[in-house]
């Protein structure tokens, strides 16, 4: 009886190990996803919030939005060489288009927000814009970028989470 219960200990601690390991290389792998989908876009939300700043920013802020569509089409097309079949691509453009369509929207509307207060702040330097209050439209701009932020961050969960799920 002793013997078949330290057995039966044995054989459960490895199994619990093995599933240990596995949820640990899991949860790395999820973590790891999770932070590079909130890398790539707010590393590009900050630079937009930034050029909204500048009274000269408004052409490169009319490109973010096409540097992240050549970022998403290649992405894409990595995923389809590296696996072409039927099911894969599908399991691709599902998983990924609903995550970069809502990272690509925040972004055009970032950009959007950024250019208005970017021409807004050219104007009122050169004195052709009266009714422009820096401080009102400051603290605008600022709870824009802080719900853009929030989303960005809400948009990489359900990327890690649609990796997860459609592996």
């Amino acid at each position: 009886y002793e013997y078949r219960s330290e057995f039966f200990r044995a054989v459960s601690w490895g199994a619990f190990s093995r599933n240990f390991r596995s949820a640990a290389q899991n949860f790395e792998a999820a973590a790891d996803n999770f932070f590079k989908s909130l890398s790539a876009d707010a590393v590009l939300l900050a630079v937009v919030l930034l050029l909204g700043f500048s009274s000269v920013s408004a052409p490169v802020l009319i490109l973010v939005p096409f540097f992240k569509g050549l970022g998403v089409g290649a992405a894409a097309s990595a995923l389809y060489i590296f696996d072409p079949a039927p099911v894969s691509i599908l399991k691709s453009f599902i998983g990924f288009s609903v995550t970069a369509a809502i990272s690509s929207f925040v972004l055009i509307i970032a950009s959007q927000s950024a250019l208005r207060l970017s021409v807004g702040l050219f104007s009122h330097l050169r004195g052709r814009c009266e009714n422009f209050d820096l401080v009102s439209e400051g603290k605008k701009y600022g709870l824009k970028f802080l719900l853009f932020a929030v989303i960005i961050v809400i948009n990489a969960v359900l990327d890690t989470l649609l990796s997860i799920l459609l592996c």
